[in-house]
């Protein structure tokens, strides 16, 4: 990763010192260009202040500030010296922070780099994904899997490339996580012990870690962010679009490849709440449903969106418990658990949820195809009348599947 939010000058004001002017973060707000703005001597820092960079009294301030702390090495090298060198300094940080993104030619190469995965197929390399559900439904506990098995390389349950991963807890304590880890890691077959580069910031939201973040990321040359979770960015309204681009942009600047844990409006568990820029701003959205079955939870991950690759079937994996926590990790399959069977067939087009529903319970009522499937009754007519190679009307208001049964009946008109 590269600090693209760094600029950075060093100025020889005499020949033992040199003077280090430095700006984080740059960004464009309503009332110009602000910046975190630091002045060191010899690697030492004198002052620093986040200002508007453009305001002469500002800069002012915190070079007379950095001034007063140099001291008797200020000797021969006045305040005003140093309050210009800032300026001129403060002139260039906008500039060299467009330079990053100056127009250039590119070379269409349709034989290019593959597309690639860090766990494929949720997790695409130099992209964001979000992984969504209504509160206590396994998302931290299948983030935490994903953290370790990236960071490990570990195949099995994914197709990984090793990576350095950094998993950011905003949502519960220290002793919480270190125990969660301990037995994913051991369900994973490593020792309780296997140590993860984690943030623990309970309370604490995105945009105030930021720069702890970003040092972690810089510093551990972390290839993988994890996010738990997206309700704590803390940029404002989750459902107003400007604070919502705020913070996607933020997290796009952090580190090439993310995954963010997000949670559902209750009246609709397909959609991540919040503002649609959340969605926008995602290469890959999952939809994560779960079914309990005594000491086994079934994992059901839905691809809802993928911007660079076809949408693979849902994935299923098992979660065995006990009184402890966690013990086991597998593969699973959905037909195992009924409820996310239903919810994987909800997830196709209309015509084959018709299908899959009449495979498993035979002829039905149009009626009970739209309950079945949350489509009009006159959307599962007009299915069933077009795709006649398919279904056959077995009586009035009623459909079976043509391998199953007899066509007494001419399709509804």
């Amino acid at each position: 990763p590269v600090a693209l939010s760094l600029y950075q000058q060093s100025i020889p004001i005499s020949p033992e010192l040199i003077l280090t002017f430095t700006a984080e973060r740059a960004r464009m707000e309503r009332t110009g260009v602000h910046a975190k703005v630091s002045i060191a001597l010899n690697g030492v820092k004198l002052d620093s202040d986040n200002f508007n960079i453009e305001r002469s009294g500002d800069r002012t301030t915190l070079a007379y500030a950095a001034h007063r702390a140099m001291g008797t090495r200020a000797e021969g090298y006045s305040k005003e010296q140093l309050r210009h060198e800032l300026g001129i300094f403060c002139e260039a940080v906008w500039p060299a922070q467009m330079a990053r993104y100056a127009a250039k030619p590119l070379y269409g190469d349709p034989m290019g780099e593959p597309l690639l995965f860090l766990a494929k197929p949720h997790v695409v390399r130099g992209g964001g994904t979000i992984l969504f559900a209504p509160p206590e439904s396994y998302k931290s506990w299948t983030a935490l899997i994903i953290s370790v098995v990236v960071d490990a390389g570990l195949n099995g349950l994914w197709e990984t490339i090793p990576t350095p991963t950094l998993y950011v807890n905003l949502e519960r304590s220290e002793e919480s996580l270190r125990r969660r880890l301990g037995q994913v890691s051991h369900a994973l077959g490593f020792d309780y012990d296997r140590p993860l580069e984690v943030i623990n910031a309970r309370g604490q939201s995105l945009r105030s870690i930021y720069d702890s973040i970003e040092k972690a990321v810089l510093e551990k040359e972390i290839g993988l962010v994890v996010l738990d979770s997206i309700s704590r960015f803390g940029y404002g309204d989750l459902t107003h679009n400007q604070d919502v681009n705020r913070s996607m942009d933020d997290l796009n600047g952090l580190v090439p490849t993310w995954l963010a844990l997000a949670h559902t409006p209750r009246a609709d568990d397909t959609h991540i709440y919040g503002g649609v820029h959340f969605e926008a701003a995602a290469d890959v959205t999952i939809q994560l449903n779960h079914e309990t079955i005594g000491n086994t939870t079934g994992i059901q991950m839905i691809v809802r969106k993928s911007n660079d690759s076809p949408k693979p079937p849902p994935k299923v994996l098992k979660y065995g418990f006990d009184a402890e926590g966690l013990l086991t990790i597998e593969p699973g399959n959905a037909q195992e658990f009924k409820d996310l069977l239903s919810k994987k067939i909800k997830s196709l087009p209309v015509f084959m949820q018709m299908v899959e529903f009449m495979k498993r319970e035979g002829a039905m009522e149009l009626i009970h195809l739209a309950e079945m499937t949350g489509a009009s009754i006159g959307t599962i007519r007009k299915e069933a009348s077009l795709r006649r190679e398919l279904f056959v009307r077995l009586d009035k208001g009623v459909y079976g599947l043509r391998e199953q049964g007899t066509e007494i009946l001419p399709p509804d008109r």
